[in-house]
């Protein structure tokens, strides 16, 4: 049998995918209490070797688990300490280092009840109206607000026509606000 958690980090291709998943999966180790007090002591190595052999041997082991820490982590959701996506994370690491080494979970029924990671962005572009009220007493914040500003529209309209029309007013607006 070769090493379970070389076979982990084979299937990673960045090393900062593989800093973060190696931390959640020490992180589930840990939590699913494999060798008690000495979890600490133990290699990533071992503590995955010791997850694969158990996991080999009774697969109903690794599922209820597997559940058992998402129910956890399902608890923290609900009471706001992490998002959805979070709990996604860890159920993408431990996926994978149990497809990496044979282990069969049926993972549609485990991920069923768990909640949805946002996939989008809480915010949008302001426009120039929200911009006006605004006073800045330093001028690295008033250029920073400008490129705000000036960075969506140049998106939306034409550049030359966008520059000629409007740019020369939005840059003396913001100088006088900020002397």
């Amino acid at each position: 049998m070769s090493d379970p958690y070389a076979l982990f980090l084979y299937a990673l291709n960045s090393t900062v995918t593989r800093e973060r998943y190696s931390t959640r999966l020490r992180y589930f180790l840990t939590k699913v209490g494999l060798t008690g007090s000495d979890t600490n002591n133990k290699s990533i190595e071992e503590l995955c070797r010791i997850f694969v052999e158990k996991g080999k041997q009774d697969p109903n082991w690794v599922i209820n688990n597997i559940v058992s820490f998402l129910i956890e982590y399902k608890n923290r959701y609900d009471r706001r300490e992490i998002s959805g996506s979070t709990i996604r994370n860890y159920v993408k690491v431990v996926k994978l280092i149990c497809e990496m080494n044979d282990i069969a979970i049926p993972w549609k029924k485990i991920t069923r009840g768990l909640p949805k990671g946002r996939q989008w962005a809480d915010d949008r572009a302001p426009n120039i109206d929200e911009y006006e009220g605004y006073e800045y007493s330093d001028r690295d914040v008033t250029n920073c607000c400008i490129s705000r500003v000036i960075s969506p529209l140049i998106r939306q309209e034409s550049a030359n026509e966008w520059l000629y029309n409007n740019l020369e007013t939005i840059i003396m607006q913001y100088m006088r606000q900020s002397s």
